[in-house]
């Protein structure tokens, strides 16, 4: 977040800028999040190697 410029703005519109920016931060967390599990769910999964008969 150290990369986010400070504007000087009016005090409702900054606090809503805030949120907005808050939100959309949640926003792509949740998605990096869903696209991380669906990528781990389509991967196919490795077959368990069958068992030598001893």
């Amino acid at each position: 977040m150290s990369r986010v410029t400070r504007v000087v703005l009016p005090e409702r519109q900054s606090v809503f800028a805030y949120t907005a920016f808050t939100f959309y931060g949640m926003l792509f967390q949740a998605f990096r999040l869903t696209l991380c599990f669906v990528t781990f769910r389509l991967t196919p999964e490795v077959p368990p190697r069958p068992q030598l008969p001893k």
